[in-house]
């Protein structure tokens, strides 16, 4: 578990419009950078992870790669270009692409390549239900354990964790997953929207669930792909 500065805020396949802005200087100084971090930090790497970091206009955030793009909450930026930073075996990949926002607060991006990708579960969560939010700095990631729970004060999905999650602005978008107890397997189920402190005291993690993801599908475009990803040999 990584601890950061403090930070107060407040199953379907999907094709999208491939949207794409070269901005060849700026990717080779980011990737320099990512370089720079990875090669400093001991880290545990995920082989082609589904958590991505935007960089946009107004800073770093993240997102999760699904079969219709990566899904974020605009955070940072809501319109213009990203780069969006996805982790392989070898390293970060980085792809230019531009925001394209579909509506309730949630936007997409795409690359060339063919990224890493979670299938999207639209579950409202229940008490035993295993849950957890995982983030990325750079290649290091870490997970928390997540626990539902209701509050008529609270709209959208509402949470305990079982330990601090990181509170900086650069982890807002942290995915939400649910694990299939049939087949042990992860879903996106949302995207971590920040925290909530109530005049009691009590405290929540909040997240866009279902209520925004199904823009995933209404925003599903009927067009071949046909040639159009770049395929890693390491993520057939």
């Amino acid at each position: 578990m990584l601890h950061r500065p403090p930070l107060c805020f407040a199953p379907f396949r999907i094709l999208n419009s491939n949207m794409h802005h070269p901005r060849s200087t700026r990717r080779t100084l980011l990737a320099a950078a990512l370089g720079i971090i990875a090669a400093s930090c001991a880290t545990t790497r995920d082989y082609g992870d589904a958590t991505v970091i935007l960089q946009t206009s107004g800073g770093s955030e993240l997102g999760v790669s699904t079969p219709g793009g990566v899904v974020f909450l605009g955070n940072t930026a809501r319109s213009g270009e990203v780069d969006i930073s996805v982790w392989f075996g070898d390293g970060p990949s980085i792809e230019a692409s531009l925001i394209e926002p579909i509506g309730d607060g949630l936007y997409l991006a795409e690359g060339e390549i063919r990224f890493p990708t979670i299938d999207v579960a639209f579950i409202e969560p229940a008490s035993g239900d295993r849950i957890y939010a995982k983030g990325r700095y750079g290649a290091e990631t870490w997970e928390v354990d997540l626990f539902p729970t209701k509050d008529p004060r609270v709209s959208g999905l509402c949470f305990r964790s079982s330990e601090d999650i990181p509170r900086d602005n650069s982890q807002v978008g942290a995915g939400v997953f649910w694990v299939d107890p049939l087949t042990d397997r992860p879903a996106l189920i949302g995207l971590i929207s920040g925290r909530v402190v109530l005049d009691d005291g009590s405290e929540y993690i909040t997240a866009v669930g279902s209520e925004g993801l199904w823009r995933l599908i209404a925003n599903r475009r009927d067009v071949s792909t046909e040639g159009r990803w770049t395929y890693r040999e390491d993520i057939l």
